[in-house]
């Protein structure tokens, strides 16, 4: 069911009058499985939008899932994403996917995976679920409750962050680098998903 084949996802972007018609919704979207594993760029197919500064387009990627989560089993997994930057594909990877209204699939969110000292593998998580970005983050409300403590430092460089830049109970700033407070772990996850009411994420 979500091998290749199954998994051609087609995402039409709303014109202005169908977002006129339509009204806004800010609930994120069903998540319909999820899976871990590592992925790898097939293609990438620019979008012409106007006034977009960064450069959207299509990005294709083949996963091969090495831990079914939600809905999902192993093997391989292609699938597409609407996006202005190529996902990280040099470590594990959480993968969500859902379907919309029309039945086509559409990717609702990712994640990194890291293996902490004990060997369990957890989702560092360095800042809270902020509502005006509910409708982008595959985080449902009443996800803290699963959280667990850990102390994760970000590994992905970038400009050295400021002691202030930090988010209290979440994450805080050690020379220069951001360090995750709090985790979700993989094993908590299926609950996680299964604790998300029908009416709660939109298709």
């Amino acid at each position: 069911m979500l091998r290749t084949a199954a998994l051609a996802l087609a995402l039409a972007l709303p014109s202005a009058a169908s977002a006129q018609e339509v009204p806004f919704d800010p609930r994120p979207m069903c998540i319909d499985w999820a899976a871990v594993g590592t992925v790898k760029s097939t293609g990438w197919e620019h979008v012409d939008i106007e006034g977009d500064m960064l450069g959207h387009g299509w990005f294709s990627y083949r996963m091969r899932v090495t831990r079914p989560i939600w809905r999902a089993r192993g093997g391989t997994i292609n699938f597409r994403m609407f996006a202005h930057t190529y996902h990280v594909q040099w470590r594990p990877s959480l993968i969500l996917q859902g379907k919309d209204m029309h039945g086509n699939w559409r990717h609702v969110g990712w994640a990194r995976v890291i293996k902490g000292p004990d060997g369990r593998a957890f989702i560092p998580i360095s800042w809270p679920r902020e509502p005006e970005y509910s409708r982008s983050d595959w985080r449902p409300e009443g996800y803290e409750r699963f959280l667990k403590p850990v102390r994760y430092v970000d590994d992905l460089g970038g400009e050295p962050m400021q002691p202030g830049d930090g988010a209290p109970g979440y994450s805080e700033v050690e020379n220069g680098r951001l360090v995750a407070l709090k985790g979700l772990f993989l094993e908590d996850l299926p609950a996680l998903l299964a604790s998300i009411p029908a009416n709660a994420c939109r298709r």
